[in-house]
């Protein structure tokens, strides 16, 4: 009996190839616009079977057997359907903009790159202190929010540093 953990890199890479399916081919686009009710009922049925079943062992150990392939068959086109279901409805009901959706759209990647250099900081002294829990969550987020947003304001006065974290020149 072999542990291996859950991880096929071979099916994540697959799903990469299909977001660029999606992406640039207009009649898959249209198909999955059609068939967005079928994808949320498969959805849902497979994620009910899913949950009665007992898969526990399956993710820890492959065992080549048919009842092991039918689950993993299952697992595969639930999250295919799922992933049809979320792409059909964001592009449904998140295809909107206003200003601060361009102001945070632009500020993503700098504030990815330097968050965690925010928030590990903030949250080693702030668990250090004797207050509720709840207290130090909420500190922890605001400060570390307020600081990150300070950060990225001052970035934006430099074109060099607007250059390192992948933003437009200002002129």
């Amino acid at each position: 009996m072999t542990c291996l953990v859950y991880y096929n890199s071979i099916y994540y890479f697959l799903f990469f190839i299909l977001g660029y399916l999606f992406i640039f081919n207009q009649q898959i686009e249209i198909i999955i616009d059609k068939n967005n009710i079928i994808a949320l009922i498969l959805a849902l049925t497979g994620t009910l079977i899913l949950s009665f079943l007992d898969i526990s062992e399956f993710h820890l150990v492959y065992k080549f057997t048919f009842l092991n392939l039918l689950i993993q068959l299952l697992l595969s086109l639930n999250s295919f359907c799922w992933l049809i279901v979320l792409l059909n409805f964001a592009k449904q009901y998140l295809n909107w903009s206003n200003p601060f959706v361009v102001y945070f759209s632009q500020a993503s990647y700098p504030v990815y790159v330097v968050h965690m250099n925010f928030i590990i900081p903030i949250g080693f002294y702030a668990v250090q202190w004797d207050i509720n829990i709840i207290f130090k969550f909420m500190l922890v987020i605001f400060t570390s929010f307020v600081s990150i947003l300070i950060f990225d304001e001052s970035i934006k006065c430099f074109n060099l540093m607007r250059f390192l974290f992948g933003m437009k020149f200002k002129v």
